[in-house]
């Protein structure tokens, strides 16, 4: 009982009526100030060795635009309120998806060689200094069994006379037991399953003794492991309505850093061209097919209309020209044009029908069609068609973004197998009105071949996709390229040292109250006053 007493008592002393007493909480600290600054200065001190151990980490940003999504939709499709904003979103999302994917960052990877990394042993190897574009040795890896090398750890120290000495070797996260042996640079080694040669390319910047490391991962590994520092997010207050997008990468080298945004978009650009270019190459692929079959046509059409203009005695091609216009010509240039967009619907008609079920391609645009619905809504599938072939490429056909897309385009195919048939229908009807009015012309003139007017479109329209092809704009367009600050973003030095300096502050009084809180006896002056009124 008097334990408890003498404890409330201690207690109460730092209380008066309610209110903390600033004299005595003074005091309190006055009289433990020896302790405290010696706290703070090892707290500060722990704090700077801590620092000193660790690798600073970088952080540069690079700002890209995204092209082309004000025309993503369909002229039916835009006049809905908010389709638009839904479905350019959409589409950023599908682009940040991809270029966040491992497997567009492990091209990366292995345009810069960036699974072997080298540093040199600092601070009796406590830290390692990485070297990135002057690393003064160079490691290169094989396996020498049938075991898969995943990764590789290899460190030596760098012995005079162009030698090094293996001090530590890891394969596949296990430790390869061996000899200290010295080897020469340049000279195939073969440990454990696994052959390696080193090779000298700045020995000047090499101490003799001193200990250095490589390691090796396989691309895709260390793909994984740099897009978890690889941070994307859209500019803007309302995301839905811009296209900027901010790609943000922290790494311990800056330069490493910048050069990892710059290729990562470069080669994003470069992928999705290539996908792109696959709807020119179908499209000129069904052109160079339809030209064949004109050309055949049109050898037989040349053969009647000489024999016909034999029987006539006709010998000016002009004349005949000229014949031909002046004699309703533009009922003759209809019937061509409505028949030429019924051949047309027909192979597309056709080129749909042969797609198998659950499959999708891109279909032919860009062909002549003249209505703008059909020709909006073909471009659009194939531009969904080509996003869903990337993001497959860079994921699996069980993707839920992969599914969604799968359904979006099924809607779409439906939508234009309905335009389809009805444009063959109305063309179907048009052309039957036109033939009754040729019917009712005189005019016996041969005019010039629907087959020739043909071959001239489709050999025009072969010309505009091949220019499309190689004129294709980026999906995006860097704004800024990588740039960031000179001071590390990480570790945070100064919140470091603040909580150095509170922690070393506190423990004391801490230490204090919980040692005056756990004793149960008179030792103090104090101690005797409060216990006594």
């Amino acid at each position: 009982m008097e334990t408890y007493d003498i404890r409330n008592r201690n207690e109460s002393a730092l209380y008066e009526d309610g209110s903390l007493v600033i004299r005595e909480l003074l005091a309190y600290f006055w009289r433990l100030r020896g302790w405290i600054v010696a706290a703070v200065i090892v707290s500060l001190t722990l704090a700077f060795l801590y620092l000193r151990t660790q690798t600073p980490a970088y952080e540069r940003t690079t700002w890209i635009k995204l092209n082309g999504n004000e025309h993503n939709l369909s002229s039916e499709l835009s006049l809905l309120p908010g389709m638009s904003d839904i479905s350019g979103n959409k589409r950023l999302d599908n682009e940040v998806f991809i270029l966040k994917s491992p497997s567009l960052m492990r091209q990366v990877v292995e345009r810069l060689g960036l699974n072997t990394r080298y540093y040199s042993k600092e601070m009796y190897g406590l830290r390692c200094a990485e070297y990135y574009g002057n690393n003064p040795f160079a490691m290169s890896v094989a396996s020498s069994s049938d075991k898969e090398l995943k990764s590789v750890r290899l460190e030596f120290r760098h012995l005079a006379g162009g030698k090094f000495r293996v001090t530590g070797l890891s394969v596949n996260g296990e430790p390869v037991p061996g000899k200290k042996v010295d080897y020469a640079y340049g000279t195939p080694v073969t440990v454990g399953g696994l052959e390696f040669t080193l090779e000298l390319r700045n020995p000047e910047n090499m101490a003799s003794g001193k200990k250095y490391l490589s390691t090796w991962n396989t691309p895709y590994a260390t793909a994984g492991n740099f897009v978890k520092n690889l941070s994307i997010s859209v500019q803007g207050k309302n995301a839905a309505r811009t296209d900027i997008v901010l790609v943000s990468f922290t790494d311990s080298s800056p330069s490493r850093a910048s050069d990892i945004l710059d290729n990562l978009v470069v080669i994003f650009n470069q992928e999705a061209r290539q996908y792109k270019a696959q709807t020119s190459l179908n499209i000129i692929d069904f052109i160079d097919s339809r030209l064949a079959e004109i050309s055949g046509q049109l050898s037989d059409a040349e053969a009647g209309y000489k024999d016909y203009q034999s029987s006539r005695a006709l010998v000016d091609n002009e004349t005949q020209t000229s014949l031909a216009i002046s004699n309703d010509m533009s009922y003759r240039d209809q019937l061509n044009d409505v028949r030429l967009q019924l051949q047309v619907l027909g192979m597309i008609s056709d080129y749909m029908s042969e797609t198998p079920e659950g499959s999708y391609r891109v279909l032919p645009a860009n062909v002549g069609i003249t209505d703008a619905s059909l020709d909006a809504m073909i471009k659009n599938y194939n531009e969904r068609v080509v996003g869903r072939e990337r993001m497959v490429a860079n994921s699996s056909e069980s993707n839920p973004k992969v599914m969604a897309v799968n359904t979006e385009l099924d809607i779409s195919k439906r939508s234009i197998e309905s335009s389809l048939s009805n444009l063959v229908g109305v063309y179907t009807l048009r052309e039957k009105e036109i033939e009754k009015v040729l019917g009712r012309n005189r005019s016996h003139i041969t005019s010039i071949p629907k087959q020739q007017l043909e071959l001239q479109q489709f050999s025009r329209k072969m010309e505009e996709n091949q220019i499309t092809m190689y004129g294709e704009a980026d999906t995006f367009r860097v704004i800024e390229a990588a740039f960031g600050p000179d001071r590390p973003v990480a570790p945070n030095r100064r919140m470091i040292y603040l909580l150095a300096l509170i922690c070393g502050f506190l423990v004391c009084p801490f230490v204090e109250r919980f040692r005056s809180f756990i004793r149960s006896k008179v030792e103090t002056r104090h101690d005797v006053e409060n216990v006594v009124d």
